[in-house]
């Protein structure tokens, strides 16, 4: 009798694991901005009941384990936190799905920026204001000279300089090959042709086959 119980015991358990892991799936799919259908990267997918989860790669592609009936978090910075609901009526071991997140928006409360720290410094100065002396303070801010020397110093941002170095790198990599640019993206051959044109210089030349060169 002993002996037959703990069989049972055993094919009970068996049965438990192996309808266990039947239930277990592999869950992906692809996070996307709801409002600008792109896809959101880095965003975190957790599994509720047992708290693992992974992060969505640059492409918002995830997948992670899990069981039917599971509830999956999604959270990101910026965005509303969501959660989905596996079909526990599922067939197979893969699912695949399509999720939307939505950016979360905060209404702040009223704030009023006054130029003054009290009411006597308003009186005060609205009492002894010049306008003269703030239609030459206005001039000589707007200043063409001024406005010219204060925009050199401000410094390139890192984007535009990347931007410009990509260009110069991908002239230098289409030269390389020897074969001159084609004369209808130079500027200085179309400015040459606008010149002619206007002077007449084109008329002793078959101008249906004039381009640029």
């Amino acid at each position: 009798m002993k002996i037959f119980f703990t069989t049972l015991i055993i094919l009970s358990s068996l049965f438990i694991n192996a309808q266990s892991d039947n239930d277990i799936i592999n869950f992906n799919g692809v996070i996307i901005d709801g409002d600008s259908i792109t896809s959101l990267p880095y965003t975190h997918v957790i599994v509720k009941s047992t708290r693992t989860g992974t992060v969505a790669d640059y492409y918002g592609f995830f997948s992670i384990l899990a069981h039917k009936g599971d509830t999956i978090l999604f959270s990101r910075i910026g965005y509303i936190s969501d959660q989905y609901i596996i079909p526990d009526t599922l067939v197979g071991q893969n699912y695949s799905a399509i999720h939307l997140m939505y950016k979360e928006t905060f209404a702040l409360e009223e704030v009023k920026i006054y130029p003054w720290p009290s009411f006597e410094e308003f009186k005060e100065s609205f009492t002894t204001f010049s306008q003269n002396e703030h239609l030459k303070s206005m001039h000589a801010n707007l200043d063409k000279a001024t406005l010219t020397e204060l925009s050199g110093d401000i410094a390139i941002e890192g984007s535009t300089i990347f931007k410009r170095e990509e260009n110069f790198r991908h002239t230098m990599i289409y030269g390389t090959s020897g074969y001159p640019a084609y004369g209808i993206f130079n500027p200085f051959a179309w400015h040459k042709f606008v010149k002619d044109w206007k002077s007449g210089a084109l008329k002793n030349k078959k101008s249906n086959n004039y381009l640029p060169k």
